[in-house]
């Protein structure tokens, strides 16, 4: 089976109440289980940058729903690549308010990747914008990083 990465950045159409995200969430998750695919979504500063892994039809067909959802806009394909193993794999989707990471997390990540008005910089750079999830799941998973 041939893996893809798929990293896109989107600004969210309207604000959403974190009960809503929590359900959009919970349904990703059980259904991204169902596609094989892996993936962290990082909601910041009114966009969100996602990265999903898995099957490259089943990434198809997931990145198609997304762009067809009503919640995005102005959706852009940052990378989309083939790969050999999964980096988010203990995670079928895991949604992170930029807001709920950790201050000193988010400090070391405002020094790496910049600093915009209210939150880290959004990389369109698909090396920076992977690096940034990856250094968000590290912290994240190994309990560092959420408050």
């Amino acid at each position: 089976m041939k893996l893809h990465r798929l990293i896109y950045v989107s600004d969210q159409c309207e604000y959403i109440e974190l009960a809503d995200l929590k359900e959009i969430l919970a349904k990703s998750e059980r259904n991204n289980a169902e596609l094989e695919i892996t993936g962290l979504l990082l909601m910041v500063d009114q966009k969100f940058l996602q990265v999903l892994e898995g099957p490259a039809a089943k990434v198809n067909i997931l990145y198609e729903r997304i762009m067809r959802d009503s919640r995005h806009k102005n959706i852009k394909l940052i990378s989309y690549t083939p790969i050999h193993d999964r980096h988010f794999k203990e995670w079928s989707m895991k949604g992170i308010n930029w807001s709920s990471i950790k201050p000193d997390i988010q400090s070391f990540l405002y020094k790496k990747y910049g600093k915009s008005e209210k939150a880290v910089t959004v990389p369109d750079d698909p090396w920076l914008a992977y690096s940034l999830l990856y250094d968000i799941y590290c912290n994240i998973h190994r309990g560092d990083g959420n408050e």
